[in-house]
């Protein structure tokens, strides 16, 4: 039934929409089974040239889950015993890191190389984070977990401006001023300087504002990472990006111009050696006093795992004869 008040013209053009779709829903079923037979296809091709790779990452991941588990489940009634919030705060990053992984081992395998080199910033935020917890007292780490305090207080500020407009649900009476008087209390116990986004890890960054990520990174000697996190940062980001850019179009010729909207095999090597990197970095940043000569022996096993995840991707590259090739 068309509205008096629409103009004839936009409610012709509603009815044609709507029979449009009327007739790609009837087409569904055969595109889904289309596109279905295609995905298959293409994951069986990448995953015949890059197996051994994707097999070393997947070995990899899992085992670096196993040190993990073990690791809080044997030590963490003792940690809590000790008060020890590094140790809280480094599992947990752990954690995050291996689901991190997991995303980036499933992007690769799906054929989005770029999707994974995205994923991988946020792997190299964790690692630099657990690595700077790592090397300081357990003060900074309890800091760091009490943080949470402050930007969950900002969440609901900011929450509360956008309504009604977000069509969100309202917040619970009170929320916000349990929320904000939580926030007083902590920048009260630890000072103004913890109001910061990054304000749990000041004084040992004795920048009373603004202290990043990069201060981080040059606090734990893992600045030399920052051209990577750069480059991972393009797809983050809205940009002018020219289509060779993309990981995924990286076996095009410059002369042979392609606008990337889906899968791809090409240049799986530097995400896969960045993912294992990283999160062997936080791997060893499981606490000391609380690792076992056998979590020592896996840490030696993983380091070289590494290097052979990063050797076996670069060796498919060569062999496949794609490596380079655009001139």
């Amino acid at each position: 039934m068309t509205n008096a008040n629409v103009p004839s013209d936009l409610a012709d053009a509603v009815g044609r929409a709507l029979n449009l779709l009327d007739e790609l829903h009837v087409r569904m079923p055969a595109m889904i089974r289309d596109h279905k037979r295609s995905d298959v296809g293409f994951r069986n091709r990448s995953y015949a040239r890059w197996k051994p790779g994707l097999d070393k990452l997947k070995m990899f991941i899992v085992m670096s889950d196993e040190l993990g588990s073990s690791f809080n489940h044997r030590s963490r009634k003792r940690a809590v015993s000790d008060e020890n919030y590094k140790f809280e705060a480094i599992v947990a990053l752990h954690a995050r890191s291996l689901r991190v992984s997991n995303e980036i081992q499933a992007l690769l395998r799906e054929g989005f190389p770029d999707g994974a080199l995205s994923r991988w910033r946020t792997l190299h935020e964790l690692a630099v984070v657990a690595t700077f917890l790592e090397n300081n007292d357990k003060e900074i780490s309890r800091r760091f977990l009490a943080h949470r305090g402050v930007a969950s207080a900002k969440a609901l500020k900011q929450y509360l401006e956008f309504l009604p407009r977000s069509n969100m649900s309202p917040l619970q009476p009170g929320e916000l001023e349990a929320a904000e008087s939580h926030r007083s209390s902590l920048l009260a116990e630890f000072g103004k300087e913890f109001d910061e986004e990054m304000g749990w890890a000041f004084p040992v960054i004795p920048k009373p504002k603004r202290i990043n990520l990069y201060d981080l990174e040059l606090a734990t000697g893992l600045d030399h990472w920052r051209p990577r996190f750069r480059w991972a940062s393009d797809d983050i980001h809205v940009g002018a990006k020219p289509y060779h850019a993309s990981l995924g179009a990286a076996e095009r010729a410059k002369d042979s111009p392609v606008l990337l909207t889906g899968r791809s095999n090409s240049a799986f090597t530097d995400p896969a050696h960045m993912c294992v990197i990283s999160l062997n970095l936080v791997n060893h940043a499981l606490p000391k006093e609380y690792q076992t000569d056998e979590d020592r022996l896996i840490l030696m096993a993983l380091r070289i795992l590494s290097n052979e995840v990063g050797e076996t991707f670069l060796e498919i590259d060569h062999e496949t004869g794609q490596r380079g090739r655009r001139t």
